[in-house]
């Protein structure tokens, strides 16, 4: 976390719709010079496997580098978070396990992702521990779910990112980036 290259790698996002990965979306990402893709809604370690052997097609294609395009797993879902420990041994491509609070909120059919005092809700602060600890299982970087807050709300969520082991956390806006650069999560 304290490496500025952490906090300053911009991820790619690549959407897994129903089971499927866009071509288009890959050879845009390797296109761009992307380090990492962000595999959003992974489900499998196969998800992951089936991303990675598109990057080296469009990566042969656009006469890149063999593996240049790393992939962090984003999971969105209940049944990625019961797969990540195949994830794992995926791919040697596999960068970083993220995960995304509201979109398991919704997949778990949650109203809210934190409780009346500000805590994530049960099943989410599980979550969370269970991507932190198959990320260190993997030795890869753990990478903490984006905020809908700002300001010291959002700082307070980076401080207790960086104290619980996670090595980044996604953001959505440039006032969230300032704070995670200053904070180096």
């Amino acid at each position: 976390m304290p490496s500025e290259a952490c906090v300053a790698t911009p991820l790619v996002p690549i959407p897994l719709v129903a089971g499927e990965i866009a071509f288009a979306d890959v050879e845009r990402c390797v296109a761009a010079g992307a380090q990492a893709a962000l595999l959003r809604g992974v489900r499998t370690g196969a998800d992951v496997g089936h991303l990675a052997a598109l990057l080296a097609v469009a990566e042969a294609r656009l006469g890149c580098a063999d593996g240049a395009t790393r992939i962090v797993a984003e999971i969105t879902t209940a049944h990625g978070l019961l797969e990540l420990r195949g994830l794992a041994c995926a791919t040697p491509r596999l960068a970083g396990l993220a995960w995304d609070a509201d979109a398991l909120r919704a997949d778990l059919g949650a109203t809210s992702v934190r409780a009346a005092d500000g805590r994530l809700i049960p099943p989410l602060a599980q979550a969370r521990s269970l991507v932190l600890i198959a990320a260190a299982a993997a030795g890869v970087p753990a990478v903490d779910t984006s905020s809908a807050e700002d300001g010291e709300g959002f700082r307070q969520e980076c401080v207790e990112a960086l104290r619980d082991g996670f090595t980044a956390k996604l953001v959505t806006t440039a006032e969230q980036l300032r704070i995670v650069r200053e904070t180096a999560v």
